[in-house]
């Protein structure tokens, strides 16, 4: 999961080390960020029941992918923050099920 606050906080902090230190890019450079916490959409499912104090026996996980639909997606979509991590850039992120505890004002633990 990846929170759009921890995506402008990277930006920021992109620009302002570029407008800083410009000699530390060789551009074009692509860089890459995303949520540190890989996450299914059952595991997201089991969060917000959690979360919502709902009950999860309804929830089927599907771990098997269907060959003949359309799209093909890979099995892991996490993008590689490596250079970030090299430049100096904070790259970690909020926390999934805090974050939604936290605007659902839900505070069940």
């Amino acid at each position: 999961m990846t929170e759009v606050g921890d995506v402008g906080r990277v930006i920021r902090d992109i620009s302002n080390l570029y407008l800083s230190n410009p000699s530390a890019f060789s551009f074009p450079e692509i860089l890459h960020f995303s949520g540190s916490q890989k996450m299914t959409k059952y595991d997201m499912a089991l969060q917000f029941a959690e979360i919502l104090g709902v009950p999860t026996d309804h929830i089927v996980r599907v771990d098997k992918i269907d060959e003949n639909i359309a799209v093909n997606r890979p099995k892991d979509c996490q993008l590689d923050v490596g250079r970030l991590k090299e430049l100096g850039i904070n790259t970690q992120s909020v926390d999934f099920a805090a974050w939604w505890r936290r605007y659902l004002g839900a505070f069940r633990h």
